[in-house]
């Protein structure tokens, strides 16, 4: 019988370790994805080009997105509202500060927390690969360098 819980403990022992890991890998790529988009963000803006629209509006946007997709429920969900917000940046300058405004925010999937997702994250899980695409497309059909 001690057997059995020590396999459980070993189990546990590994999932918890795992998740750890895992929390601390994404935190280390979330700081690194943060420092190069405001160097991205500095020098586009050492360049000339400047935000296209009032600061206040991509906290606006990026209220309408997590409403739109990150309700809790695929029923919910109204992921044309969401690419029709992605598109509206006219610069890469603004997509940025999108991002930006986004910050990170709770993910919730049926009533649970799915974790802390910055902007591009939540848009690589939540949209389909065409949404994906139609709002890629419209940065490219700008002159947009920057893809999600």
């Amino acid at each position: 019988m001690s057997r059995i819980y020590i396999h459980i403990a070993i189990v546990l022992g590994f999932l918890i370790t795992t998740a750890i890991l895992i929390s601390v890998v994404k935190n280390l790529f979330s700081k690194a994805d943060d420092k190069a988009r405001l160097d991205r963000q500095m020098a586009l803006e050492n360049a000339g080009m400047r935000l296209s629209f009032p600061v206040h509006q991509y906290g606006d946007w990026a209220d309408q997105i997590q409403d739109a997709i990150a309700r809790g429920s695929a029923v919910q969900d109204d992921p044309a509202k969401a690419v029709a917000v992605l598109k509206r940046p006219v610069n890469e300058l603004d997509i940025l500060e999108l991002i930006s405004a986004y910050g990170v925010r709770k993910d919730i999937v049926f009533g649970f927390n799915d974790g802390d997702k910055n902007l591009p994250q939540l848009i690589a899980d939540e949209l389909d690969t065409e949404e994906t695409e139609e709002v890629n497309a419209n940065y490219r059909q700008k002159g947009i360098q920057y893809q999600f």
